[in-house]
């Protein structure tokens, strides 16, 4: 199919602001056709820069999320320090534990946990095991 002139800046417009898949869906035309006419007009380097800010954004609102859970994390240290019930206690010590999960994963370090077990560290515990279990 033919498009116009008019069509194609306007799907190439669409790709600027919103990328390839929203103005193919808003326009029905291809992604592939619009990317095409992007680089025929010399917008392709345009729309990189959009994403490298929108990255750039998302990198500073992901920073504001770790700071304000240090924030967090600082404030439930310091009603633990205040008189609290045993109940109290036990629930800033389960949200502690998952804002330290959170902010990890935000880090982009792992936050499970695994443990490599030999049948010799087995064998080894079963011994001191029963060596308690006779004396």
């Amino acid at each position: 199919m033919r498009y116009t002139d008019e069509q194609k800046a306007a799907a190439v417009a669409t790709y600027i602001e919103a990328g390839g898949a929203e103005a193919a869906r808003q326009h029905g035309m291809t992604s592939r056709a619009i990317l095409n006419w992007a680089k025929a007009a010399g917008v392709s380097k345009e729309r990189t820069k959009n994403l490298e800010a929108a990255s750039a954004m998302f990198t500073l609102e992901r920073e504001a999320i770790r700071t304000k859970l240090v924030d967090r994390l600082s404030d439930m240290l310091a009603r633990m320090d205040i008189e609290a019930s045993s109940g109290d206690v036990k629930n800033y010590a389960i949200s502690f534990g998952i804002l330290i999960d959170k902010m990890r994963l935000e880090l982009g370090e792992a936050t499970g946990r695994t443990e490599m077990v030999t049948i010799g560290m087995v064998e080894l515990e079963i011994q001191r095991l029963e060596s308690e279990l006779n004396t």
